[in-house]
Formats: structure tokens, C-alpha cells, sequence
């Protein structure tokens, strides 16, 4: 994804945000809550070269700014699997990839359960890169919608990770169940 498509992204879930008239209360002032959520997703742009898939597990802390609006600070682990890619009747298995997301951000919600949530952070891999011989560091731009029902919480985003010299993407389903601290 190009840079400018990306800015293009942020500023709509940014502008949707924050000029949508929200109706519902849905995290009050103040309010803590933590969920811990399991997630599923396909990898986009560039590693679709690694994997065919993505696993994980996520904790988001998530604090209320007002009736419609909280910050959010996400972090866990995702797991792109292995790849083996076939080339002239010969069998090469690609590594995979695994990533710690640190992400915050914020979550409007839109009335009835529906919410926004735009995150940025560094995603933190935990294979070596063979070019490199280092660890990459990736910034993560995030953006997703999601609906919110009891404890219950179902969002599908579009995560990028950006740095070095490898970007690529996820889309990926997260299924949550929440706690009020």
C-alpha cells in the first residue's frame, strides 16, 4: 500500500471519528475495561511471499474519554504460518514470521455496538531477517470497524507494517471477550 493511500485512510477513520453524531453511550468517562481476544486474518501485499495465513492472540486495555470515544493500547502475538511455494517441481518452504504488536489508538463508537478504531505502533518481529542479519522493528498503521455486544467484541481491521526493507499487511478478524476493571 502506497503511502498516500495510507494517509488517505487514516484521514477518513480520523474525520469519521470524530464527526459522526454518536447516539449511544457506550464507554463512559473513566471507564477501564481489558479484553483478551483471539484473532484470525490473510496476509496482504508482500506477505502473501511468506504465508497464507495469520494466528494470534491480543489484550487491549481500552479507557473511556467520553460517552463515544476511548483510547486503546493493544499488544500480543501474531504468527504468519509457513509457506511452501512450488517453482519449476521444486519445493521451497518459506519461513513464515512472527510479530509483537505495540499498538494504541482510538475506538468512537457509532451507536448500537458499532465502533471505528484507528491504532499506530511498531510491530516488533521475532525471526531474523536473512538480508539483514537483525530483528526488524515495523511501524503498524491500523485502521478497522467492529461491533460490541455485552462482553463480547467482533472487529475486522486492515493493519500495515511498514520499516526496513520488507512492508507488507494483514486483514485480519478478532473476536474479543471484555472485563470491567
Amino acid at each position: 500500500m502506497k503511502v498516500n493511500t495510507k494517509i488517505v485512510a487514516v484521514a477518513i477513520v480520523a474525520v469519521t471519528l470524530f464527526s459522526t453524531k454518536i447516539k449511544a453511550q457506550s464507554m463512559p468517562l473513566g471507564q477501564v475495561k481489558f479484553d483478551i481476544g483471539v484473532e484470525g486474518g490473510l496476509p496482504t501485499y508482500n506477505a502473501r511471499i511468506l504465508s497464507n495465513a495469520m494466528a494470534g492472540a491480543t489484550g487491549r486495555f481500552q479507557l473511556g474519554l467520553g460517552d463515544n470515544l476511548s483510547v486503546i493500547a493493544t499488544s500480543g502475538f501474531y504468527n504468519l504460518f509457513d509457506k511452501t511455494t512450488t517453482i519449476n517441481g521444486a519445493s521451497y518452504k518459506e519461513p513464515g514470521l512472527g510479530i509483537i504488536p505495540v499498538k494504541v489508538g482510538l475506538k468512537g463508537y457509532l451507536g448500537g455496538g458499532m465502533y471505528l478504531t484507528g491504532e499506530v505502533g511498531q510491530g516488533f518481529e521475532t525471526s531474523i531477517d536473512d538480508a539483514t542479519g537483525e530483528k526488524d522493528i515495523k511501524n503498524i498503521l491500523a485502521g478497522g470497524i467492529g461491533y460490541t455486544c455485552h462482553s463480547w467484541d467482533y472487529g475486522v481491521r486492515y493493519e500495515s507494517f511498514t520499516g526496513q526493507h520488507f512492508d507488507y499487511g494483514l486483514i485480519a478478524l478478532r473476536v474479543a471477550y471484555g472485563f470491567k476493571l
